[in-house]
């Protein structure tokens, strides 16, 4: 049993976003309950509580008590907790400690002093439940996101403990891969474990989860049993969090000029004798927003970095305005993106790395902050004026400002990799009509790749299907033709994952010239 008794928990000195107020709470043994609401509001804390990170690891003022079995997880040492509790981050790459996948998913079971062949016993019970056999022997630094979840889970799966908690565990999944885990926790629920999920995407746990919990500013304001919070759905998504059934739907751009913005031919990549990309020929033109989707290691973030010339190919050339980007720095001038967190410098307040990002493009400070109004609704009060460094802010905070610093400086070509990771309905809703706005306002070239395919399909007029580095398909996408053929090659509902709150166009600022 877990039991929170009159919690209240801030990070630092002064209240932050994330903080709790006084929550009681008791969860029995075998339950699975789902934790909900915005970015910011109290969700991952909860999870940090029961792991132990809090006190252990996060500091902050921290009253009354979070128990497992009636011990109080700040009475007992990190490794205790951990005999007791797995874990599966929003980041997996924060939780590893080795190099490959099968020494990985063996770790927590060799800590826990299991014999040799108990580990690599429950390593292949582990990998094939989670669908990786695949990736043992391979190095978890030339996997995908998507891939490097799954070795997550199945090195929570591997230990064996009564609770699992997992921290936003579909933010790098592709629609097949979260069905798998739908399954994976089917399973656990099953064995009687334990499964608390701090988690936006709500609908696909409907199947497993026992009650859904909903947070705003550190409190909870709804708990809910799965049949009442599915009676709900309709009435209480704002609330909650929760997408409306039918989506937003933009229509493509017409008359888009011909001249290409990129130009990608005969470009191939390999990792350790593997091919990872192989694209013959592949052409963007000035103005057009294009998606790329595919399953995990499908080589959508390799392609972005091979176009910001972050990795060397093997073959080929990525051209941007006529620019090779192997041989100039030219292209740079007019390019935003943002793949992951590694482009923050985390040791800066968002504003300080927003004044930065402004003066390499040469705009003062006042015009900075002038560029900043626009995304007003999308930070919603959460990013600026915290008073903190960027690394201690949620994922999803972290997006938002990884997302306008490469929009700061209007330029020509954006490029995202998975920007509706970590971010809560709404602000999902207000980034995908700013980047509407952005497209017409600025004739713009975005390019964006994402796992969430009705966002894909509502805001992109072009979609490129990568399958084992290759396009396979080009596919024109008028008044969301593509959902189809997208949910035929993918064997799901595109809608069934991310239905989503309808936001009108007139309550999203423009970005300004």
């Amino acid at each position: 049993m877990i039991e929170f008794q009159n919690v209240s928990f801030s990070y630092g000195k002064e209240k932050t976003l994330g903080s709790l107020k006084n929550i009681s709470l008791t969860i029995p043994n075998g339950q699975v309950v789902v934790f909900c609401g915005a970015s910011g509001s109290g969700k991952t804390t909860m999870t940090r509580l029961v792991n132990g990170l809090i006190p252990h690891f996060f500091e902050g003022s921290l009253t009354g008590s979070c128990r497992i079995d009636g011990k109080n997880n700040s009475d007992i040492e990190l490794w205790q907790i951990a005999a007791k509790v797995g874990n599966v981050f929003q980041n997996p790459r924060s939780q590893f400690f080795n190099v490959e996948v099968q020494s990985e998913v063996t770790f927590g079971c060799e800590n826990m002093g299991f014999p040799r062949e108990e580990c690599l016993k429950r390593c292949n019970e582990a990998t094939k439940q989670v669908h990786i056999e695949n990736l043992i022997g391979k190095s978890l630094f030339e996997l995908s996101g998507g891939e490097k979840q799954k070795v997550a889970c199945a090195s929570a799966a591997a230990q064996g403990t009564d609770i699992i908690v997992l921290d936003e565990p579909t933010s790098n999944l592709d629609v097949r891969s979260i069905s798998d885990l739908g399954e994976i926790i089917g399973q656990w629920k099953s064995e009687g474990k334990t499964v608390l999920i701090a988690e936006h995407r709500l609908k696909w746990l409907l199947p497993y989860a026992d009650r859904f919990i909903c947070f705003k500013d550190g409190e909870i304001t709804a708990d809910y049993q799965t049949n009442a919070f599915v009676n709900l759905f309709e009435d209480a998504r704002r609330d909650f969090g929760l997408r409306a059934i039918t989506p937003v739907v933009f229509e493509p751009r017409e008359n888009v000029p011909p001249d290409d913005m990129i130009f990608i031919e005969k470009l191939s990549f390999s990792y350790r004798s593997q091919k990872m990309l192989d694209i013959e020929k592949l052409e963007i033109p000035m103005g057009m927003t294009i998606g790329v989707v595919g399953g995990n290691g499908a080589g959508k973030t390799t392609l972005f970095r091979l176009i910001l010339d972050l990795l060397k190919a093997d073959a080929g050339n990525v051209t941007i305005n006529d620019v090779d980007v192997s041989k100039s720095e030219e292209w740079k001038k007019f390019t935003g993106a943002f793949i992951d967190d590694g482009f923050l410098i985390d040791y800066l307040t968002p504003e300080e790395y927003f004044y930065f990002i402004g003066k390499m493009y040469g705009l003062k400070k006042e015009e900075v902050e002038e560029r900043l109004k626009p995304f007003e609704r999308f930070m919603n009060g959460e990013v600026t004026g915290q008073k903190k460094l960027i690394r201690n802010f949620s994922a999803g905070n972290k997006q938002k400002i990884g997302i306008i610093s490469a929009m700061l400086h209007y330029p020509q070509l954006l490029i995202l990799d998975e920007p509706f990771n970590f971010l809560d309905p709404s602000s999902q809703s207000v980034i995908k009509h700013l980047l509407k706005k952005y497209n017409e306002e600025h004739n713009a070239t975005v390019i964006i790749s994402s796992h969430n395919l009705n966002h894909t399909v509502d805001v992109c007029p072009r979609i490129a299907l990568l399958e084992h580095g290759t396009i396979i398909r080009d596919i024109r996408n008028e008044n969301n033709s593509a959902e189809k053929e997208l949910e035929d090659y993918f064997n799901v509902d595109v809608e069934e994952f991310t239905p989503e709150e309808n936001i009108p166009e007139q309550e999203v600022e423009e970005p300004r010239e």
